[in-house]
This record gives C-alpha cells, structure tokens and sequence, in this order.
C-alpha cells in the first residue's frame, strides 16, 4: 500500500506546471468563496460634519394677561375718550357717563363746534386703516369688527381733555350738566373695550376645548350705547407680564422636554421674539407655556394667537442609524478607577487562591463613558461621578478596591449605552454617541466628546455585524 501512495504522489510530481497552479487557484477560489459565506463583509462608513434640516412648528395658542374687568356703577349711555390699546393711569379722563340720555345729542353738537380733526389726526387714521387693508384676511372676518370698534376709539381719542373739559363747562351753562360724569379707570394699564369671558383663565385651567374658536364669543363695548349697572364696560391689562399656552401633542412633549426658552415668530406681523418655555401638565394633556415680558400690548387684543416655534439647525456629526448599537457597561465610581501615565484606566480587584488567600490584582478596564467627560478627576466629586466600564472588561459581582484604603466596591448596576464600533485602529472599538436629531436615515450626534467620535473617524456602516475589540480584516 505503501508504495502505491508514493507513486501517486510522484505522478502528482510529474504534472505540468499549469495544472498544478490551476489546481492551487481552483482551491483558493473554493476557500475565499467559502470564507465569504461565512464572514459578512465588514463595509467602513466615513463620519462627516452634520447638520439637521430645519422645520418650524407652527401652532394657535391661547393669550393669558392680567386682565382686570370694570363694570357701570350707574346705568346710562357711554362714550369713551381713550383709543383701545393705549396706556391709562388713574388720572386719565377715559370715558363719560349720561345717565338721563338727554345729553347725548347735545355732547354731539358741541363736540363738532369744539373739535376738528387735524391734518396729523387724518394721517394717523389713513395709516390705521392701510395696515389693516394690507393684514386682512378673509379667515379672520372678525377682526373687522376689533377694527371698526378701535377706528371709533382712535377717532375720540383726538377729542383731547382741553375739549372734553370745555364741552363740560357748555353743560353746565346750559344747565345739562347734573346727570353727565367724566369718568376715569378705577385701575391704570392698558385699556380695551372687549370681553370673552376667558379674562380669569389660567394655564392650569386651559384644556382642549379652550382651543375651539368656533365656540368663542367676543363681545366689543360700543360708545354712545346705553349701559345698564353692573354690566362691563371696559377692562385694564396691568402688567406686561403674559403667557401664550400653546396645546402640545406626545411627540411635541417629547421634542420639547428639556427646552427652557424658545424664539418664535407671530403669524399677524412676522414679529420674533424669544420668551421661557415650560410644559404645564394639564387633566387632559400636556401644553406649552411660553412667558413673555415684552411686546404684550402689541397683541393685546388677540385671544388666539398664531404663532410658530423657530427651529436651530443643529449640528454635530452625521452617522447612519445601522451603524448605532446598544452595549452594556458597569457603573464604577470614579474613586475605584486611576488613570495611568500612558493614559489607561486600572482598577484594583480583589479575589481568592484556591487556599482562600486574598489577592489583589491591576487590571487595566475600557472606559466607555463617563458622568462627566473630562478624565481629570481633580475638580469632580467622585462620589456621586462615574465611569461606564465596558462588560468585557469585568463581570457582575466583582470586588475592587480603593486604593490606599480598605473600601470595596461590588460591581452590579448595569447601563446601556448607545454608540458605534469605530476601527481606525484596525479592529472594532466601542464609542459612545450622545444623539442630538435624527432625520430618516441618520442621527446628528454630538461631537469631539471625550469618549465619543470624530470627523473622518472610520465606523462599521452595520453596527449588528461585529462585536467590540473584533479584528478587522477588510
């Protein structure tokens, strides 16, 4: 038997060169294609600077002021003398008051000997009425309403108190004087002349249905109209102090979560402006408060509010969502881990002989995060900061030692991290990431962190195809 095999072998001997190679060629094929089969194909992804798409969010919110309502203490026909919007104090002649009706035509007519309308008072109505044309829309029909009650308010606030007080002097002489009364805000502020009935609303009391502007009624006080006593007949806004509640939905609250100031812009006029941002929690869902110190009056005649949430590009670095994976890591206080001068991390662990001997052992452990980033231990607390030791590197149940003393710590709260492989360095290295947005594909993810990714880092494009500290071959 023996010598048929080495005749076999020196016939293989004997065949020509390019059979032999083609036979080597053929093997390889086989192997490589096998191999192929085997192994997935580890594809590289380059990490570039990103930046997120912007889109504002647009919403209706609910205005809420300090809103004081003044009500007739006798009852007659009003006229008012303080265009709607304007500043009052307690001084301000702001409306009068005929009791017996029989001074109404007699304050007309002597109201048109003693006042005329200047060319500046003209002007400033042409101007009026031509920021009106220009903002009209035909959704908001009732805003021409607002519009004819302010005109009339504005028309009589050209009525100064040199006139009204002159006018109030004929009264007399004519002997019309005893039912008539200048009157003046029981509170200063800024003065309108509407009620809806949602003056005493608060943030904590809005819900859903507050939003239903086909429920909502408001009535503008008409001058040179009969009022009965106790009725409403004007109201101050005292503070510039005011709120718009806008009504959140799941993934707003999510997206809103740990804002604390937004800037938005108003719908009317394309005003910006920045204000604090809250989430009120409410009975029936979750709503934003935006606080506002400035610019009330400017709006001050508007419930509902249109207005939308400027978004910030945000940028970071640019990784695709396949590339992302979760991995496990031990919580280990910072006081149990030392940073070596070649910049590795050591802990000290204890464990046993098999003669029950205690024995304490440097191991050098992957950190792949921490409570705070920075590895200078010098100005944190070290109590209550940690590293995120990688599982690879320790196991549950572990002791380790603090140094120079006989604290022990046993390892056992876990945390998952999301991050990348990156292999630069040829084989598969665990990195965190701090996701800032996301669009359909990829995630913006915070940059030049400590244990995080940089630009041009190589990562695996496939996160789920490799483990941590693989090899890499490709």
């Amino acid at each position: 038997m023996a010598k048929k095999r080495k005749k076999r072998f020196f016939r293989l001997l004997h065949l020509p060169v390019g059979v032999i190679f083609l036979l080597i060629f053929t093997i390889y094929l086989i192997i490589s294609f096998l191999n192929s089969r085997i192994k997935p194909t580890i594809t590289s992804y380059d990490v570039t600077k990103g930046k997120s798409a912007v889109t504002n969010d647009p919403f209706t919110g609910i205005a809420l002021r300090t809103e004081n309502i003044a009500y007739a203490d006798t009852s007659g026909y009003i006229n008012y003398y303080v265009r709607e919007g304007s500043r009052v104090s307690a001084t301000t002649k702001l409306y009068t008051m005929d009791e017996s009706g029989n001074v109404s035509t007699a304050l007309e007519e002597l109201a048109q000997e003693s006042s005329q309308l200047s060319e500046e008072n003209i002007a400033s109505i042409r101007n009026r009425i031509s920021g009106f044309t220009e903002n009209y829309s035909d959704d908001n029909y009732q805003e021409v309403y607002d519009f004819k009650y302010d005109l009339e308010s504005m028309i009589l606030e050209f009525f100064n108190a040199n006139s009204l007080d002159a006018i109030n002097e004929k009264l007399k002489e004519s002997g019309l004087d005893s039912n008539f009364q200048i009157k003046t805000p029981n509170s200063s502020g800024i003065v309108l002349y509407s009620i809806d009935n949602m003056e005493s609303l608060t943030k904590e009391q809005v819900m859903k249905s507050s939003f239903d502007t086909s429920k909502y009624t408001k009535a503008s006080l008409a001058t040179n109209s009969y009022v009965e006593s106790g009725r409403p007949i004007y109201k101050t806004i005292s503070s510039e102090n005011w709120e718009i509640v806008i009504p959140l939905t799941k993934e707003q609250k999510e997206k809103y979560k740990e804002t604390t100031y937004v800037k938005i812009r108003f719908a009317k006029d394309g005003f910006e402006t920045t204000g604090a941002f809250a989430i009120q929690e409410n009975a029936d869902g979750a709503y934003g408060v935006i606080s506002l110190s400035d610019n009330m009056t400017r709006y001050c005649n508007q419930r509902f509010i249109g207005i939308e949430i400027i978004a910030e590009a945000i940028t970071g670095l640019k990784v695709p969502k396949s590339s992302v994976v979760n991995h496990k890591s031990y919580c280990v206080p910072k006081r149990y881990v030392s940073i070596g001068d070649d910049g590795s991390y050591n802990v000290l662990k204890r464990t046993f002989n098999k003669k029950g001997e205690e024995k304490i052992k440097k191991l050098e452990v992957e950190v792949l995060s921490a409570t705070l980033e920075s590895d200078d231990q010098a100005d944190h607390d070290l109590d209550n900061d940690f590293f995120y030791i990688s599982t690879d590197s320790l196991s549950k149940g572990d002791n380790l030692k603090l140094t120079d003393s006989q604290e022990f710590f046993t390892v056992e709260e876990t945390l998952t991290l999301k991050g990348v492989y990156n292999i630069n360095s040829g084989y598969a290295k665990f990195r965190t990431v701090t996701i800032l947005t996301e669009s359909n594909d990829y995630y913006i993810v915070q940059s030049d962190s400590v244990y995080g990714l940089q630009v041009y880092d190589k990562i695996v494009l496939n996160g789920s195809t490799v483990k941590n500290n693989q090899i890499i071959f490709n």
